[in-house]
């Protein structure tokens, strides 16, 4: 599976497939973080939704500026 984050792009967002959907990355759940310009890709069951978390690593590319606690699904 393949995306792109953007609200900017995103750099460096996570995103993970929420499995029990509560909103949190939990062990046994993949997941990756964005390139610069927003893509993703990881492996997981079908059926299932992307969440992306930013913190104060993520980069909006558009502006340059740190996108911190922002969750988009």
């Amino acid at each position: 599976m393949s995306g792109i984050a953007e609200d900017g792009p995103l750099h460096n967002a996570l995103v993970f497939l929420d499995y029990d959907r509560d909103g949190q990355l939990d062990k046994g759940e993949p997941f990756t973080y964005t390139n610069d310009d927003g893509t993703f890709s990881l492996r997981g069951k079908k059926g299932y939704s992307f969440t992306v978390k930013t913190d104060e690593n993520t980069i909006d590319t558009s502006t340059g500026e740190v996108l911190s606690d922002v969750v988009l699904t």
